[in-house]
C-alpha cells in the first residue's frame, strides 16, 4: 500500500488572515513532514506542495497543515469550518496525493 499523509480528522486556522511569512512557513511545513515522515525526495515533496498549492481552498491548506503538524486542538477547531466535501477533499489529497508524488 501506498504512504499517505498522516491523517487525523479533526480541524484548521480558522479563516484567519495569513501572512506573506505564514504563506511561505505553511508549505516549509508540509515540506519538512514529508521528508521526514513519508522519507520521499526533495522532488516528490515538491509534487506534494504544487498539489496542496492547487488542489485545496485556504481552508483546507489550514487543515492539513495542522493535521501534518500534529496540532490537534487546531485541528479540532478547524475542523468545523469544513464543509462535507472540503473535508472529503482533504482526506482524499491526503491519501492519494503521496502515491501519485512518490515516483518524481
Amino acid at each position: 500500500m501506498g504512504k499517505s499523509l498522516n491523517l487525523c480528522i479533526p480541524g484548521l486556522l480558522a479563516g484567519s488572515a495569513v501572512s506573506p511569512a505564514f504563506a511561505q512557513d505553511k508549505y516549509d511545513i508540509v515540506r519538512s513532514s514529508c521528508k521526514a515522515d513519508l522519507q520521499m525526495s526533495a522532488s516528490a515533496c515538491e509534487c506534494i506542495v504544487a498539489k496542496a498549492k492547487t488542489q485545496l481552498n485556504e481552508k483546507e491548506t489550514q487543515f492539513f497543515i495542522a493535521n501534518i503538524s500534529r496540532d490537534n486542538n487546531q485541528m479540532m477547531a478547524l475542523q468545523q469550518n469544513l464543509n462535507a466535501n472540503e473535508a472529503m477533499n482533504v482526506m482524499n489529497f491526503m491519501t492519494q496525493t503521496p502515491t501519485q508524488c512518490q515516483a518524481q
